[in-house]
């Protein structure tokens, strides 16, 4: 009964900001429709609205993240579908995801216009000229009026085209013929997949990262995680990538799947503890996930460093004592940790032991 009250409450209140986003400027709209989202982040028609407005603002990778969370939130929803598809081929180059959206969208409704225009100039791309004119002589026999079409059609071959006083009628063969060729398409960009490793991807996304292209190192890992979900360490190089960039929702999203994929790392437990304590206020959360690392790698004085500022940032000052004590034992030339402990002595009046 809740939800449905907040999802009528959200379409209310989503119908009255929609009647203002075509008047106000650019910056406004996405000011409001991210406000918008913050107290309705499920709500997929403002994802994709706000992609549209962040791509013609030129943030490709907000267009990107906010496309991709409609289709999640909305998954059989062919508009928000195609717009990710079109995104995938145009902006990002990912020829083979936009396939196979645009094959499965077509394979429930195989009329769909917009999708054999797109495979079709896709194909021609592709330099595949039978699927690009079997794309296109479908879409004439549903639009005889489609001059773009004829023109493609003209294109890859002009005797055949010209020959055309109308378009040719359809036939009984037509469906069957999509559906074998919406098959071998999605053969193709499997083949492709495997020859191309998420080893491969992953390495040339940290040969981007060297070369100081960090936009699109992050385009390849969202693409590696994408196809490999439990690519634990492309999640967390995204985690860290979106922090240094602000983005401290996106850095969470993926510090948390890092761990998820892979709980025995304890590099990836100190990232997203750090995460949550400097940037999210989960000091309970921070603290449980290093106390779990530490107990795994109780010498590790990261992870003691850390927890030594938590416990002091939130006035449990004998555990901080306790912390950098420990550090101190452990590296007994870290005079930053024995000065450290020395003012927290003095300050509190305790007496620890020496080292």
């Amino acid at each position: 009964m809740n939800s449905f009250s907040s999802g009528e409450s959200a379409q209310r209140a989503y119908l009255q900001l929609e009647n203002t986003l075509q008047t106000n400027p650019q910056e406004e709209s996405i000011s409001r429709l991210e406000d918008f989202l913050r107290q309705y982040p499920d709500f997929a028609q403002a994802h994709n609205d706000l992609a549209v407005l962040y791509y013609h603002a030129g943030n490709k990778l907000q267009t990107l993240g906010h496309y991709e969370k409609a289709v999640r939130l909305e998954p059989a929803n062919s508009t928000f579908r195609k717009n990710l598809a079109s995104f995938y081929f145009v902006e990002m180059g990912w020829v083979d995801d936009a396939i196979f959206i645009y094959t499965d969208i077509l394979a429930k409704t195989p009329n769909d216009t917009e999708v054999l225009a797109a495979l079709g100039i896709i194909s021609v791309n592709l330099d595949r000229r039978t699927e690009a004119r079997t794309f296109f002589t479908r879409l004439l026999e549903l639009e005889p009026w489609n001059q773009d079409a004829r023109a493609f059609l003209a294109e890859l071959e002009p005797a055949e085209a010209a020959a055309y006083g109308t378009p040719p009628a359809p036939t009984q063969s037509a469906p069957a013929d999509l559906d074998a060729l919406l098959a071998d398409l999605r053969d193709t960009i499997t083949r492709l997949e495997q020859q191309n490793s998420p080893e491969d991807t992953y390495a040339n996304a940290v040969a981007l990262l060297n070369q100081g292209n960090q936009q699109a190192a992050i385009c390849e890992l969202e693409k590696l995680v994408q196809r490999d979900p439990s690519h634990a360490l492309a999640h967390n190089d995204l985690g860290v990538l979106y922090l240094q960039q602000g983005d401290t929702e996106k850095s969470q999203h993926h510090h948390e799947l890092a761990v998820k994929a892979d709980p025995t790392s304890t590099t990836f437990k100190k990232n997203l503890a750090g995460l949550y304590f400097t940037e999210r206020g989960k000091t309970d959360d921070a603290i449980f996930l290093l106390t779990e690392a530490l107990r795994a790698e109780p010498d590790d004085v990261e992870i003691l460093t850390g927890l030594y500022r938590i416990a002091l940032a939130i006035g449990w000052t004998e555990e901080a004592a306790t912390f950098l004590e420990k550090v101190t034992e452990l590296e007994p030339w870290n005079q930053d940790a024995r000065e450290l402990l020395g003012q927290l002595r003095s300050a509190n009046g305790f007496f620890l032991a020496s080292n």
